[in-house]
């Protein structure tokens, strides 16, 4: 009967250290668990690449290997990007165009170029649009672009960063990035891939590209935004529209 009953009075106590422990472990699942919600999330950063780091890339591209005034094709120094192209890809005439997403003036001149494009220089010129970034406030839109362009919308958000530049131009960090994904939403009717999207803001493609058409635009001593080239030669922003027409006159 003792031995009985010491071995009652044993499995009791063995019991109640289990369930104390139990208990135990629970409490500090709880606080470990409110810590955790209390502390807020981080704020990821797409454009991983600073304009610093831009311009750093672009140090190691030999750009006299590559004619200003020629199309370049997608290749490993820019990134497996050839150059973007507004209006049709056939006409005979060609504008080289240097900008910058932040740029008013760049924003002003791309919406004269698509009237045009679209208007009276139908069929007879193209555009090909290069980015100059001069800016640190122009690296996220500029990875965006880049970006939208994976996912066969690079014209339309092209024109959407201009026509929206200063509902983005003042934002920075999670607040830009939430608009620069708004727009990508928009133009595609909500088919965009966000994550696709967000990982191709980041990728070296990206920076490669932005390093390469920053790089030429060095090399041709540009100082500006925007800058515009036909012909081999740099036209000035007055006389644009007049020497593009005067080229078109000469067309048989």
């Amino acid at each position: 009967m003792i031995q009985l009953r010491k071995g009652v009075y044993l499995g009791m106590k063995k019991g109640k250290m289990i369930a104390l422990m139990v208990g135990a472990i629970i409490v500090v699942v709880a606080v470990i668990t409110l810590i955790m919600v209390s502390i807020p999330a981080p704020t990821v950063n797409y454009s991983a690449k600073s304009r610093e780091d831009i311009v750093a890339l672009a140090d190691d591209v030999v750009i006299q290997n590559y004619d200003p005034d020629e199309l370049i094709p997608a290749n490993l120094d820019n990134g497996q990007t050839a150059d973007r192209i507004m209006g049709d890809e056939n006409a005979p005439i060609t504008i080289f165009t240097y900008a910058d997403y932040a740029c008013s003036a760049c924003a002003s001149w791309s919406e004269v170029l698509n009237e045009k494009l679209s208007g009276e220089w139908k069929g007879k010129v193209r555009v090909v649009y290069r980015e100059f970034l001069r800016v640190e406030q122009s690296v996220k839109p500029t990875a965006a672009a880049w970006a939208a362009a994976e996912q066969g919308y690079w014209q339309q958000y092209h024109d959407k960063l201009f026509e929206k530049q200063s509902e983005w131009a003042s934002l920075s960090g999670s607040a830009m990035q939430k608009q620069l994904e708004k727009y990508m939403t928009d133009i595609s009717d909500g088919k965009v891939n966000m994550n696709k999207f967000r990982e191709d803001m980041k990728s070296e493609r990206a920076a490669k590209y932005a390093a390469f058409t920053y790089k030429m635009a060095q090399y041709l001593d540009l100082t500006g935004t925007p800058m515009f080239r036909m012909d081999g030669k740099q036209v000035e922003i007055s006389n644009l529209i007049e020497t593009v027409e005067q080229k078109i006159a000469t067309l048989k």
